[in-house]
């Protein structure tokens, strides 16, 4: 092959590498030079090619003229497969993107990712999160694209957008489905996440028309902020998640900063369903009235027998021992994993929650006194054995207008040094127990 179509071939090759590269570092104003540079020169380059070849052509039919057959001829075809291979090299392009022979430089259309959008359909990749859109507006990039190939199954793309440059000022909230925009003029910056299992706290009753958090996956403190007014509880796919999980997610919300500590609560509330092969998402409300402050975040088990060998309650401080003699009240794996409750079991402290005694004597001052969890509950214990469950003993009010509740998720030697009730309180009565299997 002649020396200038070896020049060809490599020019050719290295503006495909070129095309296909670019895009991939987004849109910005020294890209844009940078583009109009190397399209300028791939028309140049093809003029001049397109040229020398012709020229070589006639060349080769002067020598064949002048008798210098064998040398003419050898230079007309070498010309001929110059053009030839600039023909061919064009309808590769042609065939495995239009848009190339275009001379653009804009994304290469493809199936899914989210794209910066001109008037003109023109694409570049998007980033997930721009301190300042300013740059971008004056490009010409006019829209966010979120596309992708499999709507049914696609997680949601969510948007935080902002008054002010640097992520700062009022915020607002885009829900993206697949293949749907939002005006990229309408704000100053934003920030970017796709869906994901796990909890958000949310500024509406309505999740959806509201804005809501970051995703959180693990039990958190000290939330700020008074405008939670509902939790969106997105599943994981089914079985999907850590450990021993089922795919299903819950939550305990508390008044207090500190969910290890006593005081009011909301919940527990947990994410029923779930599927094969997408997030399922449940939006619920927050009770009225109610400031959240810290929240117990669970995946729910899959196999509640392997969640652990149970949980004991005893009627009196480390009830495990058996020099206390204590009364018990076992909870087997079995008979956690028989709830038809998701999560566990929802317990009556006095009627549900029986305490057996080794010696039981019905004469006994103390074993008459403390028959079931409810009596003498500032004396009692609780063991779990080995396992991943999270307790909440909830209390109320004799008025009914006040609820207190406390979570645990290892052994408590003594009741008497936690809040399951208000300090000093006497007009508080347990009212349930919670037992959830959950997953680590």
């Amino acid at each position: 092959m002649k020396k200038y179509q070896k020049i060809s071939l490599i020019f050719i090759l290295s503006v495909v590498i070129i095309i296909f590269a670019l895009p991939a570092y987004g849109a910005g104003e020294a890209l844009e030079k940078l583009q109009k540079g190397v399209i300028s020169a791939f028309k140049w380059g093809l003029s001049i090619a397109g040229l020398l070849a012709v020229i070589s052509f006639m060349f080769g039919a002067i020598q064949y003229m002048l008798s210098k057959v064998a040398e003419g001829k050898e230079r007309m075809i070498g010309s001929v497969l110059g053009l030839l291979l600039i023909f061919v090299s064009w309808m590769v392009l042609q065939t495995v993107n239009p848009k190339l022979t275009e001379l653009s430089f804009n994304a290469l259309p493809t199936g899914t990712g989210i794209f910066y959008v001109k008037d003109d359909d023109t694409k570049a990749p998007a980033n997930m999160s721009e301190i300042d859109t300013s740059a971008l507006i004056k490009l010409g990039y006019k829209k966010i694209l979120y596309s992708c190939i499999y709507p049914d199954i696609a997680p949601r793309l969510f948007a935080w957008s902002y008054d002010s440059t640097g992520l700062e000022g009022p915020v607002g909230m885009y829900k993206m489905k697949c293949n749907q925009t939002i005006a990229l003029t309408d704000f100053k910056s934003f920030e970017m996440d796709f869906e994901r299992p796990g909890i958000y706290f949310c500024t509406g009753t309505s999740c959806e028309n509201s804005v809501c958090s970051k995703v959180y996956t693990e039990s958190v403190k000290n939330i700020t902020g008074d405008q939670i007014k509902s939790v969106m509880i997105i599943n994981d796919w089914k079985d999907h998640g850590p450990g021993n999980s089922s795919g299903m997610m819950g939550v305990v919300l508390h008044a207090s900063s500190d969910f290890e500590g006593g005081g009011d609560c909301d919940g527990p509330t947990t994410n029923d369903s779930v599927q094969d092969t997408k997030y399922t998402e449940k939006c619920e409300p927050v009770r009225a009235g109610f400031t959240v402050r810290s929240a117990d975040i669970f995946y729910l088990a899959k196999d509640k027998k392997a969640a652990g060998s149970g949980i004991g309650f005893y009627s009196k401080s480390t009830g495990w021992n058996e020099a206390e003699e204590a009364g018990t009240f076992l909870l087997t794996p079995e008979k956690i994993a028989g709830s038809n409750k998701i999560g566990g079991l929802q317990l009556d402290p006095k009627n549900d929650m029986k305490f057996e005694y080794k010696r039981p004597d019905s004469t006994d001052a103390y074993q008459k006194s403390c028959k079931n969890f409810k009596e003498c509950y500032d004396l009692k214990s609780m063991q779990t054995n080995d396992g991943n469950y999270l307790v909440m003993i909830g209390s109320q009010s004799k008025t009914k207008k006040e609820y207190w509740c406390q979570t645990f998720t290892k052994k408590v030697p003594s009741f008497a040094q936690t809040q399951i009730i208000p300090t000093g309180a006497t007009l508080f009565e347990l009212l349930r127990v919670w037992v959830i299997t959950t997953a680590k």
